[in-house]
């Protein structure tokens, strides 16, 4: 049996690198998040740390330390696509990659190094790999998930390969953070003078379990294989796909063809109820005599339609007829979609049915059927939508019975990109927490549920109608409105009712939609 061997590649500016622009590499970066009491840095480049910036340091502090250093909101959205990704990417080395704390991904390695020339070189191509990305990285194999991780971390070299058997001496001169320890037992361990693991090992081990903390044992066993220590891998995404074993072997192109067009059929039933569409579909027959044929279409534009892979299908069948004359029949056909992507959802079967239409047997239809409403409901009940001249939101449309006006009014609305497509029907307030007055929320309390927002866009302001304000009791203020996104990706539209220099009272946010 192979000895075990765990890779772990720690990406130690992560955030730094998916973040920071190409041109701005060479220059003092930070990437920074609101904590409480106030913003602090979550990473930093290379420039950056040596010129004296810290992680988890305040940005005053930093900006007194480094005026000139640039700095970017934290995208915790991206940085966890990226890392999905970058879990992805490094299944092609081995089936079992994990992910630990720290942006520190774990590979059991055993048995599957020889399959690139062995552990130099399978390193060297993940660092070549990662350094072709502008992604920095420290690598470190060992026999136990403990001693790499420690490597990884607080290594002499960003790379180390320990041979088998050499993890208590590799740990001796590394400090107790290398056991990932938490932190008031690393304040105990520095208070009794304990700067190295060497040091903590030697003492009694009924007295590290009564002075200091029964962790440190396990981590200490863990780290050099005393006890077994087990990261779960991390998911892969779903497969789509379906399989038709046969009873007896075919071997007839038109045969082939008869059991494929049901599989597409199931296959687009699955991405559709999954609401994705195929950028790949891969087709395997498996021969009797265990041979394999196969083809794969690549697609354009994701989609979800069998009539159109089915189509796509046909040239490629044509290609497998010559190879199955010299098989003994197929019996086995698989079918999968390799790639997949989101689709943008819509009503099924609603646009092909207006499609298939003339334009005036559309217009026929919708007149017909407001008829029909108009005798069940009552005419007055029955209310379309007509655009308005007014930039200001609630005004832009208005509504009068479907039967008044048999145009609609030109005007120019807003672009969509612009307007959300859901809007409250009365603008609710909002509790906002903003960084300077005129600035965007960054915090706000909406229907008792607290939002992080982690971009803005903004302000859009809009002035009241003075013409229409003349002869009012009360004088309309000037609203300014944000496009903000919480941590969770739900975009809102908030405005803040007056400008601070103009308002007597402190002025009030509100709700007023939602983007898709």
């Amino acid at each position: 049996m192979a000895e075990r061997r765990i890779l772990i590649i720690w990406l130690d500016n992560w955030l730094a690198d998916i973040h920071c622009p190409a041109d701005m590499r060479a220059q003092a970066f930070a990437v920074t998040e609101s904590r409480q009491g106030g913003e602090y840095l979550a990473d930093v480049n290379s420039a950056a740390y040596q010129a004296g910036l810290r992680s988890d340091m305040r940005l005053t502090d930093a900006r007194a330390l480094r005026p000139d250093v640039k700095t970017t909101r934290l995208d915790s959205v991206l940085s966890q696509r990226l890392l999905k990704l970058c879990i992805q990417w490094a299944n092609r080395f081995t089936p079992w990659v994990g992910q630990m704390e720290d942006h520190d991904l774990v590979l059991d390695i055993t048995g599957c190094a020889h399959l690139f020339g062995g552990e130099r070189q399978l390193t060297a191509r993940i660092m070549m790999a990662l350094a072709k990305r502008k992604i920095s990285a420290r690598i470190a194999i060992a026999g136990t998930i403990g001693a790499a991780w420690a490597l990884a971390h607080y290594g002499s070299e960003p790379l180390t390969l320990l041979p088998l058997g050499q993890e208590r001496e590799a740990l001796r001169r590394l400090p107790p953070a290398a056991l990932r320890l938490e932190a008031p037992t690393l304040a105990l361990c520095q208070k009794l003078g304990l700067s190295r693991i060497e040091l903590l090992a030697k003492l009694p081990r009924n007295e590290i379990r009564r002075r200091i903390h029964p962790d440190v044992l396990s981590r200490l066993d863990e780290a050099v294989g005393y006890k077994g220590e087990v990261v779960s891998p991390a998911r892969p995404l779903p497969i789509y796909h379906c399989r038709q074993s046969l009873a007896q072997p075919v071997i007839e192109l038109e045969a082939i063809r008869h059991y494929v067009a049901p599989l597409i059929t199931a296959l687009c039933a699955q991405l559709q109820a999954a609401g994705r569409g195929a950028k790949r579909v891969d087709l395997r027959l498996t021969a009797t005599d265990g041979r394999q044929l196969g083809q794969s279409v690549y697609l354009s534009k994701p989609v979800a339609l069998a009539s159109h892979i089915t189509r796509l299908f046909e040239d490629r069948l044509e290609r497998l007829s010559h190879s199955l004359v010299v098989t003994y029949g197929i019996d086995d056909i698989y079918l999968c979609a390799s790639q997949t992507v989101s689709l943008t959802p819509r009503q099924s079967g609603f646009v092909e049915l207006l499609l298939a239409q003339s334009p005036s047997e559309i217009g026929q239809a919708f007149f017909a059927l407001c008829d029909r409403l108009g005798e069940r409901l009552g005419q007055a009940q029955l209310l379309r939508s007509v655009p308005q001249a007014s930039h200001i939101p609630e005004r832009a449309i208005s509504f009068v019975p479907s039967l008044a006006l048999q145009t609609v009014p030109t005007c120019d609305p807003a672009t969509p990109d612009e307007r959300p497509i859901i809007m409250l029907t009365r603008a609710e307030p909002v509790e906002v927490i903003a960084d300077i007055p005129e600035g965007p929320p960054r915090r706000f309390r909406w229907r008792r549920r607290l939002y992080t927002v982690v971009r803005a866009q903004g302000p859009e302001r809009l002035s009241p109608a003075w013409w229409q304000s003349i002869g009012q009791h009360k004088a309309e203020s000037t609203r300014d409105y944000f496009r903000v996104e919480d941590d969770n990706g739900h975009r809102f539209w908030v405005y803040r009712d007056a400008l601070y220099r103009e308002a007597v009272t402190p002025p009030v946010w509100y709700m007023h939609g939602f983007f898709a």
